[in-house]
């Protein structure tokens, strides 16, 4: 591991003076009374619902990149969603939802900038999918919708990306089977860049233990002469992919107040192709809640190598990350039925330099020696 350099005492005024503007914050949202209602009904047969949520964001970056330079910023962001769901007879259903959009595939979250006008436009389709369910045990879902694959966290796939896919969901009781043909760029005449995914999920109690059990994985389509961007480029190299298997097993147990969980996931590449989260979450009150987790995740043990991953560890290729170990510590707070605070805390530090690996990196490669980042989300839902 590289060592950490020093933070000036400037550096770490600011961020004292910073925190001090997120505690004063906090209380006066603590001391706002909640009068949030659910989803709204729009027909009197309670077939059409509108719904939505807003996210306010405040948060606050730290890291020494790649040269030795320490860095930070402070940045206030939103995301905004409103969507309209039908249900017209027990067999069909459907949703579109739109949604603030960013220049990263795996955030819709826009920054505050009153100037910059041109994000105001960045407003666009989040979700559109037809669901059909023949039988109890058997869905069907066609369009732009969320990757049914259960986590129980946004490693293996951000759950801000919605993919254009065809997916299937059988419940059988004792196992439930998801799978998904995910298009992840249209080739035209050529091939597509196509990601099928696929998973066994077990639920059940022992005693007084609730727990849960799911096998699953993803397979990349991998071919260097898949498709061509405006510049040429075959569509494979602009995504990088050194993994074209990929596998994760998960499980997870709940007692009382704490709950525990493991995910071992790896790829085929010929290196770094391991990851591993471990997390415990504990409820303080009925109302407050700790989450604590640990990451270790190399370069290329995540589908599209950590390119449809989580973003909330930062990385500036505005793609998920991968090539870093580091945890995550999460305070809840549930102000009223439908809003909610979270305080988070990420702290990361590099793998490997991305120079010295032996496969072609991807944007998803953190390359910054170390990275932390105190982030304060507000959720507001309808």
């Amino acid at each position: 591991m590289d060592q950490k350099v020093v933070r000036s005492p400037l550096a770490l005024l600011t961020g004292v003076v910073f925190r001090i503007s997120v505690a004063i914050f906090i209380y006066i949202i603590f001391s706002l009374p909640g009068t949030v209602q659910a989803s709204i009904t729009l027909d009197e047969a309670n077939k059409v619902k509108l719904f939505g949520d807003v996210r306010f964001r405040l948060e606050r970056d730290d890291r020494t990149n790649s040269g030795g330079t320490d860095q930070d910023r402070e940045r206030l962001r939103v995301r905004a969603r409103v969507g309209v769901s039908a249900q017209p007879d027990p067999h069909w259903s459907g949703r579109i939802r739109l949604s603030t959009q960013s220049t990263s595939l795996n955030s819709p979250h826009t920054t505050f900038g009153t100037a910059d006008t041109s994000k105001n436009g960045n407003f666009g389709l989040d979700q559109a999918y037809v669901a059909y369910k023949p039988t109890d045990p058997f869905t069907l879902v066609m369009g732009k919708t969320a990757i049914n694959f259960w986590q129980q966290n946004e490693v293996f796939w951000d759950t801000d990306i919605n993919p254009e896919a065809l997916a299937v969901v059988y419940d059988a009781g004792v196992v439930t089977l998801n799978a998904a043909y995910v298009i992840v760029a249209e080739g035209s005449w050529a091939d597509d860049v196509t990601i099928t995914t696929y998973q066994a999920v077990h639920k059940g109690k022992a005693g007084d233990l609730k727990y849960a059990v799911a096998l699953g994985g993803a397979s990349t389509s991998k071919d260097e002469n898949i498709g061509r961007d405006t510049n040429g480029n075959g569509i494979s190299d602009v995504f990088g992919f050194q993994s074209d298997s990929n596998w994760i097993a998960s499980t997870q147990v709940k007692g009382g107040q704490w709950r525990a969980g493991l995910d071992m996931l790896g790829g085929n590449a010929d290196t770094e192709d391991s990851a591993y989260v471990l997390q415990g979450r504990y409820k303080l009150s009925d109302k407050s809640g700790l989450r604590l987790y640990y990451y270790h995740v190399e370069a290329f043990s995540l589908p599209g190598d950590g390119t449809f991953s989580q973003d909330n560890f930062p990385n500036p290729g505005n793609t998920g990350v991968s090539n870093f170990e580091g945890f995550r510590l999460q305070y809840d707070y549930k102000i009223s039925k439908n809003t909610a605070l979270d305080i988070r805390y990420y702290d990361m530090e590099r793998i490997e330099p991305t120079g010295t690996l032996s496969a072609t990196a991807s944007d998803a490669l953190i390359n910054d020696q170390d990275r932390n980042r105190i982030q304060l989300n507000i959720n507001v839902k309808f």
